[in-house]
C-alpha cells in the first residue's frame, strides 16, 4: 500500500494501524477498499456490511495500541522520522503484519475506489481483483523503496 509507505502523508496520519498477522497486505487493501465502497455508494445493507467489515479491521489496532501504545499513523511514521537510517529496518520488520485501515470519511470522491470501468454495483458484486489498479489508493510497493 503506497500510504502505508508513506505515514507522514496528510491522508495516512488519519489512519491507524492494525494487526493482521498471517494475511496477505493485497488482500486487507481489497477488503478495505471494498468495505469502503459499500459505505459510501451501496445499499443500506451494503453500507452496515461495510461499516462491520471495517470496524473489525480497525478493532484489530488493540494489538497495535497494547504493543507500541498507539495506533495512529502519524505517530509511527514521526518515530520513523527521528530514528537513524540502520534502525527504521529494524521498526519497519517489527510492524510486519499491519495495515494502515483509513476512516470512510476521509473519501469524497468514490472514484478514487473503484476499479476501472465498474459501478459501486458492479464492484460489489464481483471480485475484479484484476481491475484494482488504477487509484494510488492501494499501490504496488516500490521495489526500491
Amino acid at each position: 500500500c503506497y500510504l502505508a509507505g508513506h505515514l507522514d502523508s496528510p491522508t495516512a496520519a488519519h489512519g491507524v494501524l492494525a494487526y493482521l498477522p498471517g494475511m496477505a497486505m493485497t488482500d486487507v487493501h481489497h477488503l478495505q477498499r471494498r468495505a469502503l465502497i459499500a459505505i459510501l455508494g451501496g445499499t443500506r445493507t451494503q453500507r452496515a456490511q461495510g461499516k462491520r467489515v471495517l470496524l473489525w479491521l480497525a478493532r484489530h489496532g488493540r494489538e497495535v495500541e497494547q504493543a507500541w501504545g498507539t495506533t495512529r499513523a502519524g505517530e509511527f511514521a514521526m518515530a520513523f522520522q527521528r530514528l537513524p537510517p540502520h534502525k527504521r529496518s529494524i521498526l519497519r520488520n517489527r510492524l510486519e503484519g499491519c495495515a494502515l485501515i483509513l476512516p470512510a470519511d476521509m473519501f469524497e470522491d468514490l472514484s478514487l475506489l473503484l476499479p476501472t470501468g465498474k459501478t459501486v454495483a458492479g464492484a460489489l458484486s464481483s471480485r475484479s481483483w484484476d481491475t484494482y489498479k488504477r487509484s494510488d489508493f492501494y499501490a504496488e510497493l516500490d521495489p526500491l523503496g
